[in-house]
């Protein structure tokens, strides 16, 4: 029986612990049998991790796509300063005005004007050359002209012969001195704008039943004025041209028809003896000193350029052809021209249809008169309004002929000038300064 009981005891015991171990909350305490229950620490609940949804990304607006705009070309013109368009003048807001409406038809161009001086050293000649020298790309679109620097920069190859992009110099309704003074060996390299031509202003007054001859003025002794002391000899040369002379010969040197020249000079003479050149004609150098003379009252009568006339407007004046010495009327003119020198060809159609623009009569004719220049389409004079006024410019502009290179004039004009003032002070006979005038040509190397 203790045999029996000491071997089922253990496992009472055994099976009792079990029980224990697996319902020890049951009992009150941390004892049993008065020995401390080992109770093992709960494991910490987890909370189930909350599933967070993917995450959507965010909705991106669309970008707003900034149209692109489109570049603004500028187009740079040099002018003179009488052409200044920011001058508070009639012409200045007359240029001004066509030109805001050259860019509202071209919203992307920008039309920049700089005035340039027409002689010294930042001239518009001579900024041409020093810009295309240092920097080619600021050269301006389209530059304004006289002909003789249209010529001296055309030879440098800084202007484009502006043919090759226009043909509007060919339309029907230019005078011929404006188209003849466009062009240079056969192509043309400027659009005409404004001129002048040389002309004979007198009062009205004094004019009253003279003829336009030098007879009629000597049989009244009626003084005229006239430049003689000019050493580019602007009337001889203006007669000697009339008669047709040369100043070139087939060789290409410079020379002086004796028989014409005498024809020149014996005018002079004539009027030389029935004196009527006042004093001061010999005296005067320049045509403004001549002009001076004129509206003081010294001679009636005043051989000058149209501008003189037209911008001072003297009261009791008109304007008439310059006395002939032929049947025919005859004068020398000048003009200023829009040249080429876009140094980017993609832009120089567009440089030529502004130049195209402001060559339109329809524009010239107006702001030539404010200018008081004459202009060079009869379209464009046409505008002028009174008739009368229309039919005397419009008589001068188709007698006008452009005038000798500078190169000729500088080296004729002295000799031309010392016949004509031996001839006024009686001094030489027509004959005798004709013969040594052409005596001196050509001039030796």
């Amino acid at each position: 029986m203790r045999e029996r009981y000491r071997v089922i005891l253990p496992i009472i015991v055994f099976a009792m612990l079990l029980l224990l171990a697996g319902g020890c909350d049951l009992l009150p305490g941390g004892e049993f049998l008065g020995l401390p229950l080992t109770q093992a620490t709960p494991r910490p609940t987890e909370t189930p991790a909350v599933v967070q949804p993917t995450a959507t990304p965010e909705q991106e607006e669309p970008e707003e796509i900034e149209e692109e705009q489109p570049a603004v070309e500028t187009l740079l013109v040099w002018v003179p300063p009488f052409m200044d368009p920011d001058s508070d003048s009639d012409a200045g807001r007359l240029l001004s005005a066509q030109l805001d409406l050259f860019e509202a038809l071209h919203e992307d161009v920008n039309v920049v004007v700089r005035v340039k001086a027409e002689t010294g050293s930042a001239s518009l000649v001579e900024s041409l050359v020093s810009t295309s020298a240092v920097a080619p790309l600021e050269l301006p679109s389209l530059v304004v002209l006289g002909r003789r620097d249209m010529e001296n920069v055309a030879r440098r190859g800084l202007i484009l012969p502006l043919g090759d992009y226009s043909n509007i110099i060919n339309e029907l309704d230019w005078f011929q001195y404006g188209r003849t003074i466009s062009v240079i060996s056969e192509s043309s390299y400027g659009l005409p704008l404004v001129g002048e031509s040389l002309v004979m202003v007198v009062r009205s007054t004094e004019f009253t039943g003279l003829a336009n001859n030098w007879a009629s003025f000597i049989e009244a002794e009626t003084p005229v004025g006239f430049l003689a002391n000019d050493p580019q000899a602007t009337q001889v040369l203006l007669y000697y041209l009339a008669l047709e002379g040369r100043l070139v010969d087939d060789d290409n040197q410079l020379v002086l028809d004796e028989t014409l020249l005498t024809q020149v000079y014996t005018v002079f003479a004539e009027v030389a003896a029935a004196g009527i050149i006042p004093e001061e004609v010999t005296e005067a150098s320049s045509f403004e000193a001549l002009w001076d003379g004129f509206l003081v009252g010294n001679y009636p009568m005043v051989i000058v350029p149209s501008t003189f006339a037209l911008q001072e407007k003297p009261a009791d004046t008109f304007v008439i052809p310059v006395t002939p010495i032929t049947n025919y009327d005859y004068t020398l003119g000048r003009g200023w021209m829009l040249a080429l020198a876009d140094p980017l060809p993609e832009r120089r159609e567009l440089a030529v249809e502004l130049a195209e623009v402001l060559a339109d009569g329809r524009f010239t004719g107006p702001w030539s008169q404010a200018l008081g220049y004459l202009p060079m389409r009869r379209v464009a004079l046409d505008l002028w309004g009174s008739s009368t006024q229309v039919q005397r410019y419009s008589a001068i502009s188709l007698s006008a002929n452009p005038y000798p290179s500078i190169e000729i004039i500088n080296q004729v004009g002295p000799i031309l000038q010392e016949g004509l003032l031996a001839v006024l002070n009686q001094t030489l006979s027509a004959e005798e300064a004709a013969a040594a005038a052409a005596a001196k040509l050509p001039l030796e190397d």
